[in-house]
Parts: C-alpha cells; sequence; structure tokens
C-alpha cells in the first residue's frame, strides 16, 4: 500500500533521529576530492556544496542559471567560514580566509530537462580531464503543473531522473577511474504514491494531456529514482563505486515553499497537518546525504544500493523498488529515451558504454537505408519510364520485358544469393563491433551497419549478365545456339566458387555458434560471462604477428601494452586452434561492403541457372528478330534492377536481424546462438546442394540421390523462399523470447567480463572503464 513505511518515517521521531552520531565534524578531510552536486544554487544543494567546499573538495555547481549560480558561489565564501566556525573540530586541509585562500567552486551549466544538455554539461567536464570522486543528484522539481519537457516526456520524470540518468551515465567512465566513489541520488517518500502493481505507467510519460494528478506523477519520477539507484548499484557491485538513494526529508527550503503556495487543495492539507511540524533547517538535512557522499562507513560496511532518510538512517524503501524486473524494466526504457546520443548499456561488472538502443535504430542508419532504398527505388521507376518509352514503339517487347524484370526479382532469392549477402552481412556486423573499437573512433564517428552488402553483390552479378547481354545483342546469330554451351562451362566455374565460399563462411560461422554455445554454457554452470570474441582474436593475432619485432612492441602485443590481461590474451591467440589459422586469410578477405562487388562477378560467372539464361535468351532472341541494340539493353538493365533492390533489401534486413544480436552479448546471447545456427545450416545446406547438384551433373550420376540434387539446383528460386521465411520467424521468435523470456532475470544476475582487454580496447576495460562511444562504419 502507498506510505506503507510511514510509521517508521523519522518525521514523528525528529529528535531522535536529530541526535545521529553523524555530523559536520564527521565529515572527513576531502582536499584532492572533486564533486559536482547538482541543483546547487539553493536549499539542499547549496548546502551540500558549502560543506564539501568548508572540507576542501573542489565542487562544481551544475545548475541552468549562471547569475545564480555566481551569486551562490560568492554567498558560499561566507557562509563556508561560518561553517568551519560552527564546527571547529572538523578535520580541514586549510581555512578559508576570505579573498587570501578562496574554496575551490566552480559553474558548470546544466539543464536537466533536455537530454542532450545533460549530455553536452557531462562531455564539458570531462574535457577539463578532471576525476570525478563525488556525485550528487539533487536537482529536482515538485509539484508542477503539467508540461512535456523539449523531449517530449513528463516534466517531474524528465527532470528528476531521466536527466539524471543522462547526466551520470555519461561521466560513469571517469567516476570509475576516479574510485573509489560516491554516486548519490535525491529520491523522496513520495516514491510510494504510485499503485504498487505497476509503479510506473510509462505508456502516460508521453501523453499529452493530464494522466495523473501532480503528486502521482512527482511519485512516479522519486520511484524512477530508487530503482535507477538500485540498477545501477547492482551493474556496479564489484567496484569501488558506492551509489545509495536519499530521502532529505521535508525541508525548510523554496522546494518547501513551493509546497505550500500550490493550488492543490490535497497539498495544502498535508502541508498544514505534518511539514510544519517534520521541516528539517536546510543544513540538518543536507547531513544524509553528505554522510552518504564522504562518511567512511560506507566504504568500510560496503553500503551500496540502500535507501536512507534524516539522519544518515537506513529504511526499507517500497517493496516494488527491489523488484529486479521493475528496475531492468525502468533501465531498458530509460535507454530508448536517451537515443538522442549513445546508448547507455552498463553490463554487471563492466560497466561498459555501447550503443544506441540498437545501431541499427540511430538516425544515421535509418537516412542511410532510406538513400539506398530510395535510389533503387528511383532507379527501377526510371528503367521502367524507358521500358514504356520503348515499348510505345515496340509493343511486342512489353512481356518480355516483365518477364526479364520478374527473372531479376525471382533471381535475387536464390539460394546462393542469401546466403552469402545473409553471411558475410553477419560477419562484418560481427567484425565491427568486435575489433573497430580499437581504433579510438570519435564521439560523432558512430557505426551503422553494413547497408550496401546486397546491393554490391548483386551489380557483380549483374555486371555478367549486362557484359554477356551486350555480346549477344552485337553477334546474335552466331551466340543464340552457343548459349547452353557457354552456361555449362561458366556453370562449372560460377558452382565451384560458390560451393568454396558457402564452406569457408559456414566453417567460420560454425567456430562462432560452437564459442556461442559455450558462453551459454558457461552462464549457466557459473553464473558469470567470460565475453571472448573470435574475430576480435583472430584479427589481434594478425596484427600480432604483423606488428612482431616492430619498437615499442614485444612479444607481439598490440600496441606494445604488457598488461597481463593482454599476454594471457595473446597467449590464446597463439593457442587458438585451427579454426583460428586456418580461416584467417578469410577474414580479412571481406571487410568492406563493396567487396562483394568482385564475389558477385564471381558468382555470376554460372549461368546454370534457369533465369539468368532466361535472360540470355530473351536478348539473343530479340536481336536476332532486329531490335536495336538499345531497346535490348532494356532487358538487363530491367533483370538488375529487380535482382538490386531485393537483394538489397535483404541485405537491410538481415543488418537489423543480425545486429538486433550485438547489442548485449548477455540479453540477446540466445538469440545470437538460434540466428548463428540458421546461418551455419543455410550455408551447408546450399553449399551441400551446389556440389552434389555439379557432381550429378558433370559425371551424370544416375539414381534418385543424384536426381534430387539436380532437382534442387534448378530450382533454387524455392529454397530462397524457404531461407527468407526461416529467417524472418527465427527474428520474431527471438524478439517475442526477449519480451516475454526468462533473458532480464538471467541478466540481472549474471557478471559480465570480458577477457582480454587492453587499455587500447576503449568500450571494454574493465579495469580501465574505457567508454565506446560508438564505432565508425567504413563498410560502404
Amino acid at each position: 500500500m502507498p506510505f506503507s513505511n510511514v510509521f517508521q518515517n523519522p518525521f514523528f521521531w525528529k529528535t531522535y533521529f536529530s541526535a545521529n552520531k553523524f555530523s559536520y565534524n564527521s565529515i572527513p578531510n576531502l582536499h584532492g576530492k572533486v564533486a559536482i552536486v547538482t541543483g546547487a544554487t539553493g536549499g539542499l544543494g547549496y548546502a551540500t556544496v558549502v560543506a564539501l567546499a568548508a572540507h576542501g573538495a573542489h565542487v562544481f555547481l551544475a545548475c541552468r542559471n549562471r547569475v545564480k549560480a555566481e551569486e551562490a558561489i560568492e554567498r558560499a565564501q561566507a557562509d563556508i567560514l561560518q561553517l568551519q566556525f560552527d564546527f571547529p573540530d572538523a578535520v580541514h586541509e586549510s581555512k578559508f580566509d576570505g579573498e587570501k585562500s578562496r574554496p575551490r567552486l566552480e559553474f558548470l551549466e546544466l539543464d536537466l530537462s533536455e537530454m542532450r544538455k545533460c549530455r553536452a554539461a557531462a562531455t564539458e567536464f570531462l574535457e577539463r580531464g578532471l576525476p570525478l570522486h563525488i556525485l550528487v543528484n539533487n536537482g529536482g522539481v515538485l509539484h508542477r503543473d503539467f508540461e512535456l519537457s523539449e523531449d517530449g516526456y513528463e516534466h517531474h520524470f524528465a527532470i528528476n531522473h531521466l536527466g539524471h540518468f543522462v547526466f551520470t551515465t555519461t561521466l560513469l567512465e571517469r567516476i570509475r577511474e576516479s574510485a573509489p566513489a560516491r554516486i548519490v541520488v535525491l529520491s523522496s517518500l513520495a516514491h510510494e504514491m504510485p499503485p504498487s502493481h505497476k509503479p510506473i505507467d510509462y505508456k502516460t510519460l508521453r501523453a499529452t494531456t493530464p494522466q495523473a494528478n501532480n503528486y502521482s506523477r512527482y511519485g512516479q519520477s522519486r520511484l524512477a529514482n530508487v530503482l535507477f539507484t538500485k540498477a545501477l548499484a547492482r551493474r556496479l557491485r564489484n567496484e569501488q563505486v558506492w551509489v545509495n538513494v536519499v530521502h532529505p526529508g521535508i525541508v525548510d527550503s523554496q522546494v518547501k515553499r513551493g509546497i505550500l503556495e500550490s493550488d492543490n487543495r490535497h497539498f495544502k492539507n498535508f502541508s498544514r497537518t505534518w511539514l510544519m511540524m517534520a521541516a528539517y533547517p536546510v543544513r540538518d538535512a543536507a547531513l544524509t546525504q553528505l554522510y552518504l557522499a564522504v562518511s567512511p562507513e560506507v566504504e568500510q560496511n560496503d553500503i551500496r544500493g540502500r535507501y536512507f532518510i534524516p539522519i544518515a538512517n537506513e529504511l526499507r524503501p517500497h517493496p516494488i523498488s527491489e523488484s529486479v524486473d521493475a528496475q531492468e524494466e525502468l533501465w531498458a526504457y530509460s535507454e530508448k529515451a536517451a537515443r538522442g546520443g549513445n546508448r547507455v548499456h552498463l553490463h554487471p561488472q563492466t560497466t561498459s558504454l555501447t550503443m544506441n538502443d540498437t545501431i541499427f535504430s540511430t538516425q544515421r542508419f535509418r537516412r542511410k537505408c532510406l538513400i539506398t532504398l530510395g535510389s533503387l527505388v528511383f532507379v527501377n521507376i526510371a528503367v521502367w519510364i524507358l521500358a514504356a518509352i520503348a515499348a510505345r514503339n515496340y509493343p511486342s517487347l512489353l512481356g518480355s520485358m516483365v518477364i526479364a524484370y520478374t527473372l531479376g526479382l525471382r533471381h535475387a532469392v536464390d539460394a546462393d544469393h542469401l546466403a552469402a549477402i545473409d553471411n558475410v552481412t553477419r560477419k562484418l556486423i560481427y567484425q565491427d563491433s568486435s575489433v573497430k573499437s580499437q581504433e579510438g573512433v570519435g564521439r560523432d564517428d558512430r557505426t551503422t551497419p553494413p547497408v550496401c552488402v546486397g546491393l554490391f553483390f548483386s551489380l557483380g552479378h549483374s555486371t555478367i549478365v549486362i557484359v554477356a547481354s551486350v555480346a549477344v545483342a552485337a553477334a546474335a546469330a552466331s551466340i543464340e545456339n552457343k548459349l547452353e554451351t557457354f552456361g555449362e562451362t561458366g556453370g562449372i566455374i560460377g558452382t565451384s566458387v560458390s560451393v568454396v565460399f558457402l564452406f569457408l563462411i559456414g566453417f567460420f560461422n560454425a567456430y562462432v555458434l560452437y564459442t556461442v554455445g559455450r558462453e551459454l554454457q558457461e552462464i549457466h554452470k557459473t553464473g558469470e560471462y567470460r565475453y571472448r570474441d573470435p574475430i576480435k582474436e583472430t584479427l589481434a593475432a594478425s596484427a600480432e604477428e604483423t606488428s612482431a619485432g616492430a619498437p615499442g612492441q614485444e612479444n607481439g602485443n598490440v600496441g606494445g601494452s604488457d598488461d597481463g590481461g593482454v599476454k594471457r590474451n595473446a597467449s590464446r591467440h597463439q593457442t587458438g586452434g585451427l579454426f583460428v589459422r586456418l580461416f584467417r586469410p578469410l577474414f580479412n578477405l571481406i571487410d568492406r561492403s563493396w567487396k562483394m562487388y568482385p564475389l558477385g562477378v564471381l558468382f555470376g560467372l554460372g549461368f546454370d541457372t534457369a533465369t539468368e539464361v532466361g535472360m540470355l535468351g530473351i536478348a539473343a532472341t530479340s536481336a536476332h528478330a532486329g531490335f536495336p541494340t538499345a531497346v535490348i539493353m532494356i532487358f538487363p538493365a530491367l533483370f538488375t534492377a529487380g535482382m538490386s533492390l531485393i537483394d538489397t533489401l535483404d541485405g537491410v534486413f538481415m543488418a537489423n536481424a543480425y545486429g538486433w544480436a550485438f547489442v548485449n552479448p548477455v540479453k540477446k546471447l540466445w538469440y545470437n546462438f538460434v540466428v548463428t545456427f540458421m546461418g551455419v545450416i543455410v550455408a551447408f545446406v546450399v553449399g551441400i546442394a551446389e556440389l552434389l547438384g555439379l557432381l550429378a551433373n558433370r559425371l551424370e550420376l544416375e539414381g534418385s540421390f543424384w536426381e534430387f540434387f539436380l532437382t534442387l539446383s534448378d530450382n533454387f528460386g524455392l529454397i530462397g523462399y524457404v531461407i527468407v521465411g526461416v529467417f524472418v520467424l527465427t527474428w520474431l521468435f527471438a524478439v517475442l523470447f526477449y519480451k516475454y523470456g526468462p533473458i532480464k532475470d538471467l541478466e540481472a544476475r549474471v557478471v559480465v567480463i570480458e577477457e582480454g582487454s587492453s587499455e587500447s580496447d576503449e568500450g571494454h576495460d574493465l579495469e580501465k572503464g574505457k567508454v565506446s562511444r560508438g564505432l565508425r562504419s567504413d563498410h560502404d
């Protein structure tokens, strides 16, 4: 029930709690410490700033109004001296004496109502190069009339939670580097106000009309503070960063006066009855968050993820705040809300920052897809306009034009196309997510997935058709009867290339499947996820061999690091087994989308499918009938336009499907296993079918077994449709399993530890906590 702990509340025992053992004399020497306090120009925030600065800390006042901040800094000079006078037993590095020795107080512009400004404020601080030992998320609003923030969220939730979420997670790398460190989050007893069965109604947070009264909306935001604190504390449970949440009590400050001046009748009644009895002086109320920010007891007793009330006493919050599901639901929602910049995803233990909800849902990816697909649609329309113009003069060709375009659409779903595009897309995404983070990319140079894999493959494939069509049109009489002979010769080459490539990429994905399956076993067995990246290992091993003996690099370690973890990783590279050494050339073979073009050319050498032979047959027949060469070239143009459109759509779809599996190695590990398994099956099934079909055809083998594969080779389009359907169903299954399966509970209890991180690994350094701010896209 709401306010279930009200009779345990300190308001009823103010005198007892005021006699707490923690006081300003208990604050240790803070010289050399750097702190940020949000909402620091008045009330609790200002009192916290004064106390921290009086004990030697370098304090940043994070707030919107520069004028008010400068006034607060000026006013603080006298208040700091007064505090030192009132508590002479406090330990100070030095006594401040007016202008001779001024406390270190600075203004940091922070607007909690806009997430981009929160991110900008954090970035401004990071650029200073200072450590950060104390972060007090004190800022907030209370009982505001309904309005939406600049980002479109209910104002209480936006300022009290979302702004601090973005600000804190952006600073988290620096906080971890500065450990031991503290994070204190301000909440309220009002966090018990929302209904316990559904504490935060996420559907109402972006509603354009009020869906609840002011106090309920405020209560939702304060419950979010408690849930966020507990979720963050769990992720940092093995770090020297202590995160706790505080209810400061009713404070005789501007916030309290805001309540009393409210037009809400319920607030006025509540205020008249209780507030004046329970109100704390600001200086006393600040002691609880100061206790959590600086007291040695927090580290000594490993106090983390706890809820404290005045003065420095622990209290159990509302039971719903202990729910891991509720915590993770808020975290996921906050991540999605923060899409304006880097998506924040903190794995338990590593606390590594990753990309947006998926890197494939970023504006850059959508823009890239829109440009690519829009261009292809425009090309298709333009080709059909030319075809319509030609059909006006040669109406008998219209049927052949439709057939040519249909052949292109159908040929795009041939099994060899889908297998090549899907597996290469997966390889590029896996490689990019694993390797490019070592290149030290910038903030605005983020990853976009390989959109053009299918496009370049289809263009390479179509090149042969276009060249052959030109040749056919130029020499129709002599070539028309030899198409089948050319098809047989080219078929051997094209099918051989296809089989070899599919087997190699199939073995590559089989190795990845093995590592993923091994990780699943380790998770269930040990409760830890020790992340090992096969592609990263392989390419790092190649780098070691290349740089062996180079100045500043001993024993082949990348970057010359002598870190123990890197040496262990290098050792594993050297003993990585047959697969790591055997497929190293393959990993370096196709590392950009455009390199699918020559592969498409090789695939196109085989005119073993009815579509391509039929396409050339149309061209030959038309040329023999005396149609102009320019008109005849409309047929391969239609064929290419249709095939490129479908192949590009396939590549984009698989980029989304595969990319979804790489955002979080725990949450998506099961999906990764399933979709990789499908990729392996497709590669081997198609490769074996092509190989056996080729053998049966060239060696003239007989029997039902060989006839089956001959029939299969002549009907690869049917296999292609099956592959498309299976991948769609697999993707939908993974999405549903993620939403309704036990993945969130598994993620909550599993500790993620990436092995082999070096100091140059910006996204996954366990010891240094490097931040992945997005990866560079140079596929296309």
